[in-house]
């Protein structure tokens, strides 16, 4: 898949994400079914996600400077990585510690869901001074996946928004 294609998709389903949880009531947002997270959870998990993507895509150097690695200079297409995703989940794999959300009230729906849009489009914006083949060259390590390329993470990170979106609207089901 294309940078520009990973790019919209990003910023595409960011904002479905946001602009569903922006239509929930205050009962809805804080609302767990089966002790799994809140829609407020699911939005602070997702940009917990994505906030260290953004500061580690700043430029090439500091890839370099946290030398997490080169890789032969090929990725993963997307379905096989999604697909490996959903084999990991299925396997019992969790969010570890520093993606964990905290409790959210209802009240941080606004400044939650700007930073996360804020966050995204500087990802993208980020992802854009990358070549096509930087994409497949360089190593971000991902706490569950190990070592995927920028492309392979961007995949997950697509995949990721998804998986969590959908999850949202069948826990308020």
């Amino acid at each position: 898949m294309k940078k520009e294609t990973i790019i919209r998709s990003l910023s595409t389903s960011h904002r479905a994400f946001v602009d569903y949880v922006n239509t929930l009531s205050k009962e809805e947002f804080e609302f767990s079914k089966n002790e799994k997270w809140t829609p407020g959870q699911q939005l602070e998990h997702l940009y917990l996600s994505i906030r260290p993507l953004e500061r580690i895509l700043q430029s090439s150097d500091v890839l370099t400077q946290f030398n997490f690695g080169k890789s032969s200079g090929t990725s993963k297409e997307y379905a096989v990585l999604t697909h490996y995703y959903r084999t990991v989940l299925e396997a019992g794999a969790k969010a570890t510690p520093p993606f964990l959300p905290k409790v959210v009230h209802f009240e941080a729906l606004q400044e939650l869901t700007k930073k996360l849009v804020t966050t995204n489009d500087s990802l993208c914006g980020n992802l854009e001074k990358f070549s096509e083949q930087e994409l497949d060259d360089y190593f971000i390590p991902h706490p569950l996946l190990k070592n995927l390329t920028i492309r392979e993470m961007m995949y997950f990170t697509m995949c990721h928004i998804d998986h969590h979106h959908k999850r949202t609207m069948a826990n308020l089901k």
